[in-house]
């Protein structure tokens, strides 16, 4: 009887993963993982984990994200654009990107706040971003191209 019990309870708990896709039907399961400081200060949370290889510096990404200030005002998204942003980890024009997206999975969401140092620093963005202003972000890590295994610049 006990041992009907625990599989029953086990095919309940399989169901329930199915319908919300955790088993890797196609649903992305966001979750509130604890907030992390990087050691330049950059607050982050992983919202969903990727799968397949930790993002390195040299690695090439592809991001998109969604930028807000502080009080929630959004200030930008490459969603709205329909293009996501390519960069070398550890040469981003958002220095704070380059600690906050290392060890991200392809896949994966992550919020991140970027002191102002880190981000646009006292000059800001004239028109969007306030001088000396930490930057929040919302980033979803479309591709990595690992270091070794990116065309040369210039090459198609």
């Amino acid at each position: 009887m006990k041992r009907r019990i625990v599989v029953l309870s086990f095919a309940v708990v399989l169901l329930a993963l199915a319908s919300c896709g955790a088993t890797g039907g196609g649903r992305k399961v966001r979750v509130d993982y604890p907030k992390e400081r990087t050691p330049g200060g950059v607050v982050l949370r992983d919202l969903a984990l990727g799968q397949g290889p930790p993002s390195r510096p040299g690695d090439e990404l592809d991001i998109h994200y969604v930028a807000r200030l502080p009080d929630g005002r959004k200030v930008d998204s490459t969603h709205e654009r329909g293009v996501a942003v390519t960069f070398v980890l550890g040469e981003a024009k958002v220095e704070g990107w380059n600690e906050g997206l290392l060890g991200m999975q392809k896949g994966g969401e992550r919020w991140l706040r970027v002191p102002a140092a880190l981000a646009y620093g006292s000059e800001g963005v004239p028109g969007l971003v306030p001088p000396d202003t930490d930057l929040e972000f919302e980033v979803e890590l479309v591709e990595i191209r690992p270091d070794g295994e990116r065309p040369p610049e210039g090459a198609e």
